[in-house]
């Protein structure tokens, strides 16, 4: 095991005087200044919104319209030989008792179908409770009322409200009720 044994005498070493920094040449001093700004300075412009990409940030998706849905949906309808009102007012009972008097994009009376594209201010009326109301007057033999939520217009949006559409005609047909 080691021993631990005391010192007798210390001296302080001596150090040599003067300045022994060497000056780096101007030139590569520039260098070094003027990488650094621009090392910065792309890491300022990537750090933008948009991943280093140039310009303005991207527009929120547009949505389609209620004009543009009514016309697609209308051309369904009419292609299945159904025949709708538009702006139709329904008096529909939630609950026995509670009753709301709803304006409808589009409504047959006689079948007892219609529809309503959910757009800007008719979110107000149909809250998620009326359309869980809607969908169970669906199951107790109507009105049968399709609720369409606004959607982003994308390439094919036509397509997708089309097929929405007819999906619901094509289950009223299986039902019995068209």
């Amino acid at each position: 095991m080691p021993q631990v044994k005391p010192v007798k005498r210390y001296t302080v070493p001596k150090y040599p005087r003067g300045a022994y920094y060497a000056k780096p040449d101007p030139a590569v001093v520039a260098l070094g200044k003027g990488a650094v700004v621009a090392a910065v300075m792309t890491m300022v412009f990537e750090a933008c919104d948009g991943g280093g990409t140039t310009g303005p940030p991207p527009l929120p998706p547009a949505f389609v319209t209620e004009t543009e849905a009514r016309a697609v949906i209308d051309s369904v309808f009419a292609d299945n030989g159904i025949s709708l009102v538009s702006d139709f007012m329904l008096r529909f009972e939630k609950t026995p008792g509670d009753t709301v008097d709803l304006n409808l994009d589009g409504y047959n009376d006689s079948l007892q179908v219609g529809y309503e594209y959910i757009y800007q201010d008719d979110y107000s009326v149909f809250t998620p409770e009326m359309m869980a109301s809607l969908d169970n007057a669906v199951a107790q033999n109507g009105p049968y009322i399709e609720t369409i939520e606004q959607m982003a217009k994308y390439d094919n949006y036509r397509t997708v409200l089309e097929g929405m559409v007819q999906s619901f005609i094509d289950s009223l047909k299986a039902q019995g009720v068209i």
